[in-house]
């Protein structure tokens, strides 16, 4: 710290010339009356004398009281120095880079190579890192602060020691680590998080199970059904026959009752006695045919319509059955080949037979 001292000391007497030079020695901003630049002088000629005699924070807040007048390099140079003896690292070494970057009374050649080794002083304290990422839109955090875009404009300068680094980006995984960082040695990181394993999407559903095909009740159920219709609509003219013929016999029972009554009288009371009885037997014997008749007639009408109506029915249900594959055909017979029998080629004469 004592040998600190003294360069700031020999440092002070430097910039006390540099702030007691005449105002034309340097341009002053355009825009900055003269007045006021006297004034920053001056603040910053009392800040020299409390740098010199070791009051640095005094002095620091002299230099900032200058520097909100005339923002000369000088002045904040001034600040950097000062920041550097009160071992304030970072904001010394920011300070000291202002002043070189300054072009209000910008710094000669001589004054930038002595700010540049009081600066590297600073660094040789202050841990540095540089991170990098390939992942687009990636994000850095350290220590909780606000994330900030990748890549960096500039290297981060923080305090030495443990520090903890996030790297982020959309659909990736946050990437986490633990760094340490020693002074003047810069540390430079790629992180590339990992990308986020969608879930592959679930499989469509299977498709509905087609409805299950149309079946014959019975097989060959149109045939049957057209069958079972004729033999109903044949069993209907059957019981119209046997209608026709009830009603023609009761026609003719009706009648015979008529002239019986007319020749025999109601109770045989009239002619023969036994040719009473025996008509009345014959008409009788109509008259049961007639009944048995009109019996059939009726059970022949129902089977009729029970038959016709399961044939419509079989019919209209029936399904269009898959034709049959067609037989391959039969491989073709060996042809019967005739051969000649004779001494020399059987001159007329021939054998036939397969062979």
């Amino acid at each position: 710290m004592n040998e600190l001292c003294r360069r700031s000391l020999a440092i002070a007497f430097v910039a006390t010339a540099c702030l007691a030079a005449p105002p034309l020695a340097r341009p002053a901003a355009a825009d900055t009356p003269q007045a006021q630049i006297q004034l920053a002088r001056q603040a910053a000629s009392e800040g020299l004398q409390e740098y010199r005699a070791g009051q640095f924070e005094k002095a620091l807040n002299l230099f900032e009281q200058a520097k909100a007048l005339y923002p000369s390099a000088q002045i904040i140079r001034m600040i950097g120095y000062s920041l550097l003896a009160l071992e304030r690292w970072i904001p010394a070494a920011e300070a000291m880079e202002a002043a070189l970057a300054s072009d209000v009374a910008p710094l000669s050649e001589e004054d930038k190579t002595d700010v540049n080794a009081e600066l590297a002083k600073a660094m040789a304290h202050i841990g540095v890192l540089e991170v990098t990422s390939k992942v687009p839109g990636a994000k850095l955090a350290v220590d909780d602060k606000p994330a900030v875009d990748l890549p960096l404009s500039k290297p981060l300068w923080m305090e030495p020691g443990k520090h903890k680094v996030v790297v982020s980006a959309p659909e990736h995984e946050d990437d986490v680590q633990e760094i340490e960082l020693e002074g003047g040695k810069p540390l430079a990181l790629s992180i590339d998080p990992k990308e986020i394993k969608k879930e592959p999407p679930p499989p469509p559903p299977p498709p509905p199970p087609p409805p299950p095909a149309k079946k014959n009740w019975i097989p060959h159920q149109r045939t049957i059904g057209i069958a079972t219709a004729g033999a109903g609509v044949g069993l209907g003219l059957g019981a119209l026959g046997a209608g026709l013929v009830s009603m023609h016999l009761a026609n003719n029972v009706a009648r015979d009752i008529e002239i019986h009554t007319a020749e025999y009288g109601a109770n045989c009371n009239r002619g023969d006695a036994a040719f009473c009885q025996l008509d009345r037997q014959v008409i009788e014997a109509d008259g049961n045919d007639a009944r048995t008749l009109r019996t059939v007639s009726l059970g022949l009408g129902i089977g009729a319509a029970v038959l016709a109506a399961g044939g419509v029915v079989l019919t209209i249900f029936a399904v269009d059955e898959p034709a049959k594959p067609k037989d391959e055909a039969l491989p073709a017979k060996t042809g019967i080949r005739s051969f000649g029998c004779g001494p020399l080629g059987g001159l007329g004469v021939s054998c036939a037979g397969t062979f």
